[in-house]
């Protein structure tokens, strides 16, 4: 980013109260926009990326017709990047290194701006493109991270709202800018951004056939081009990106680029190593394809290459384990208790051993939970959940860790599994047990456990 504004050394909030910008009448929005930010250079405000609020909310006099008239920097924020994108205002071909420098600024604020600051920031790259395009002589060139700070806030929003430009409509409008001039050079970071959007796509084609795509492409161009070359982080992403499927197709897509990672030529590529995060994004894949075997010999796998081969980059943690206990809880396979409870068992094994730094956590103990609640109530399967409440009530006391104790989550699977308990020897005086503990917790307001209150209960008068 340009250091003229983006790397100002002292402190807002030492700096004085800012002075009120007085601008002659028929000065034009671009040389106002300019005096606002000679201002701040010159009293050295601090800029990180975007506008501190106070700044924000400075207000511009303006003479207009001998009139005084107030405008907020929004406002002068939208009508400067109308008129810089509107060619009869601000003709093609007029840019100077100043006009060029206030359309970087404009690209960070609006990155910051929502949907709608979104869409100015790919017309302002357009227009660049189209100046850098007229004026061959200026070299200008836009800085890679301005364009990374677009990407993110398109990241951003992908995630939250899925606007309208899927990640192959982003990267088709970038290559139309590059396509008219050169002035800036992607790098593996900014692919690797638009592939992390992948991840977030509802489309299942774009996340996979578009990622298989590009993926493809970059290994291609790296031959020639080091700037793109995929790094560890980029095969983690299209790993990720795969794993969401929940596909099996997608699963064996995910495994198959893993296992040729694995398989890289340490001297080619020394810096691309299978880690915890690729690891687990493929044990995730095939969780998410429903199938829990397979994601836990993966763990496995995963466990002795991190105590037998020693290798620390693979190292198993907490949301690991997690991942194929939750792949448990959804699976109908009559064997998912027997696994899920072993795999509990086998976490606080290794931790006590110090083989596993991650311990168990309420998460844990609700996935196995929330399996037994699957298994549609047999007498041991009571007695398993009071056992783990048990537990975790001990845990929570005996560490001090609060966040151990049983949970709301923990309580709707334990009054699932009572629900369909009918069999069970004095139920009835379990249930009211379970109830009277729950109210105490302050859950009894909750329209899930409360509708289950009056059910067992009737349920109980009628056996009764």
């Amino acid at each position: 980013m340009n250091p003229r504004f983006l790397k100002l050394r002292t402190q807002l909030s030492n700096a004085k109260t800012p002075a009120v910008l007085v601008a002659r009448p028929k000065r034009n929005v671009t040389t106002l926009l300019s005096a606002t930010f000679q201002t701040i250079k010159s009293h050295e405000w601090q800029y990180k990326n975007k506008f501190r609020k106070d700044l924000l909310n400075t207000e511009l006099r303006c003479f207009s017709s001998d009139k005084l008239t107030t405008a907020t920097m929004e406002t002068r924020w939208r009508v400067s990047t109308k008129s810089l994108l509107d060619r009869d205002v601000t003709e093609l071909g007029s840019f100077d290194s100043l006009k060029w420098h206030l359309a970087e600024t404009m690209l960070v604020y609006w990155s910051e701006q929502g949907p709608d600051g979104l869409a100015n920031c790919f017309l302002i790259l357009e227009r660049l493109a189209e100046e850098a395009a007229a004026n061959t002589e200026a070299k200008f060139t836009l800085d890679i991270y301005i364009v990374h700070a677009v990407l993110k806030a398109w990241n951003r929003l992908f995630r939250k709202f899925k606007v309208n430009h899927l990640p192959s409509q982003v990267l088709k409008r970038l290559e139309g800018c590059l396509s008219k001039s050169r002035f800036f050079e992607p790098n593996i970071a900014t692919f690797s951004i638009i592939l992390d959007g992948c991840c977030y796509c509802p489309n299942p084609a774009e996340r996979l056939n578009f990622t298989e795509h590009l993926l493809g492409r970059l290994l291609e161009e790296s031959e020639t081009n080091p700037l793109v070359r995929p790094t560890t982080v980029t095969f983690s992403t299209v790993i990720n990106a795969w794993a969401r499927s929940g596909s099996v197709t997608a699963a064996e897509k995910a495994e198959a680029l893993f296992r040729n990672v694995q398989g890289l030529d340490e001297n080619e590529w020394p810096d691309v190593k299978p880690n915890s995060v690729m690891y687990t994004s493929v044990i995730y894949a095939w969780a998410n394809a429903g199938r829990p075997d397979r994601a836990e010999s993966l763990l496995k796998e995963m466990y002795e290459d991190y105590v037998v081969h020693r290798n620390s980059e693979v190292k198993p943690n907490e949301i690991s384990f997690n991942t194929v206990l939750t792949a448990w809880s959804k699976s109908p396979s009559p064997d998912a208790v027997d696994s899920a409870e072993a795999l509990l068992r086998k976490m606080i094994e290794l931790n006590e051993r110090g083989l596993l730094e991650s311990k168990p956590s309420v998460i844990s103990y609700n996935c196995l939970l929330h399996t037994l609640a699957r298994s549609r109530g047999y007498p041991e399967t009571v007695a398993k959940a009071e056992t783990l409440f048990e537990e975790m009530s001990k845990l929570a006391m005996e560490t001090g860790d609060k966040s151990m104790e049983p949970n709301l989550i923990s309580y709707t699977a334990l009054f699932k599994i009572l629900g369909a308990a009918r069999d069970t020897p004095d139920i009835a005086a379990i249930t009211k047990k379970w109830i009277d503990k729950a109210e105490e917790k302050g859950f009894s307001d909750e329209p899930f456990l409360r509708d289950q209150f009056q059910t067992i209960s009737q349920r109980n008068m009628k056996d009764e």
